[in-house]
């Protein structure tokens, strides 16, 4: 049962539920991740106009300032507010961009929300998000029309398979890449849900779904993402002192990771490893690097179109919030990650520990780290920093 409370240790706060089971400020909560979900969260919608994209972000910010307004917060709550708010107003000034300043609302708004009801919202999210770029491409196709896609005439897969004439669908997505993502994710959360009534047949029919839309989009990094997750997903249920033992070390695991891929980033050269490496990755670490040796590093980041490589797309995650929000911006979200992976080590919360690795994994190959609704890692983040334990209790 998806929207399952049962396990979780959770302050009283007597609240009343008025709508499928969810009271009012989960209600709020719920509009801000469902309509700025589907607007900023992460991979863009081509079937949604301008016009509608604006209506939608109104009616999700406004509820959620009603609940933050609805909100107590302790002093030492305040001072983090009053802080992560002028970081967001400043990054938005000079970036001109939404990202940061969506995560902090949903941070702030996320105060007194249970981690389930969030992954559930977020799965929701998914399921919407999903239906409405699926169902007009359905319904195009069945009236005998075409549906969205790329045509690639040659394609390297992880460099090692080379492909000719490969037709790659996206449906109401941008890039196929954003599809699979969609996909990705929604099954994700999914088994995160249910992890611990999930049966061993609704897993494979989950992978099934993954393997289906693998073949429509082909896009290597969605699947070989999902497939990591279940690995991690069967240790942690079979193997516990393993998975506390990555747990545990976490923490290093994640700064080893970031430091690799920004040294490797800023060194890249013509070496023969290196280009091997980079046709796995299907050149983002060449293209990476190029951006880098254009921008430089800065306080509060610089536009990506400003450098002039005759190239537009940053899709590496780490490099992309580096050059686009700024020294302060990366360094401070690489500090948050770090004292959450200790703080869920502490609580026993190894699963989550496991979902904030695979993602950041992915943001070697994608650069959403700042769409608040799409990386995973902003669900576990109000627990902590509002020490509120409303976890399962056997994580």
């Amino acid at each position: 049962m998806i929207w399952s409370i049962e396990r979780e240790d959770r302050v009283d706060l007597k609240r009343k539920p008025i709508l499928w089971g969810l009271d009012k400020d989960e209600l709020f909560f719920g509009c801000f991740v469902l309509f700025v979900g589907i607007v900023k969260g992460g991979p863009e919608l081509d079937i949604i106009p301008p016009a509608m994209s604006k209506l939608l972000l109104i009616i999700g910010i406004l509820p959620m300032c009603i609940k933050i307004l609805r909100t107590s917060y302790t002093k030492n709550e305040w001072f983090i507010i009053i802080f992560m708010g002028l970081l967001a107003i400043i990054s938005t000034l000079f970036t001109h961009r939404l990202g940061l300043m969506l995560v902090i609302v949903m941070i702030l708004g996320a105060k007194n929300m249970k981690v389930s009801r969030i992954l559930n919202m977020f799965l929701t999210l998914q399921v919407v998000t999903f239906l409405i770029a699926v169902i007009p491409q359905v319904i195009k196709l069945a009236l005998g029309g075409t549906v969205n896609g790329i045509l690639y005439e040659n394609r390297d897969i992880y460099g090692v398979v080379e492909v000719t004439d490969q037709f790659r669908i996206s449906l109401g997505y941008g890039h196929p890449n954003a599809l699979q993502q969609n996909v990705c994710f929604l099954s994700i959360l999914l088994i995160c849900c249910m992890s611990h009534e999930i049966k061993k047949w609704q897993i494979a029919l989950i992978t099934v779904f993954n393997l289906s839309f693998y073949f429509l989009t082909y896009s290597n990094t969605g699947l070989t993402i999902y497939l990591l997750f279940l690995l991690f997903y069967f240790i942690w249920r079979y193997n516990k002192t393993f998975i506390n033992m990555i747990g545990k070390y976490s923490p290093y695991i994640f700064i080893l990771l970031t430091a690799v891929n920004i040294l490797i980033v800023a060194c890249f050269t013509g070496s023969t490893w290196m280009m091997k490496l980079d046709s796995i990755m299907v050149g983002r670490l060449h293209w990476a690097h190029e951006f880098m040796m254009s921008l430089g590093f800065s306080f509060w980041g610089r536009d990506i179109a400003e450098a002039n490589i005759g190239y537009e797309y940053l899709d590496n995650g780490y490099v992309f919030l580096l050059l686009r929000y700024g020294v302060i911006i990366f360094v401070l979200y690489i500090i948050a990650v770090y004292k959450l992976l200790s703080y869920l080590y502490r609580k026993n919360q190894l699963l989550a520990i496991i979902v904030i690795g695979v993602v950041h994994v992915y943001f070697i190959m994608e650069n959403f780290m700042l769409a608040g609704l799409y990386n995973l890692t902003y669900i576990y983040l109000a627990p902590a920093l509002y020490e509120v334990s409303y976890f399962r209790k056997d994580g």
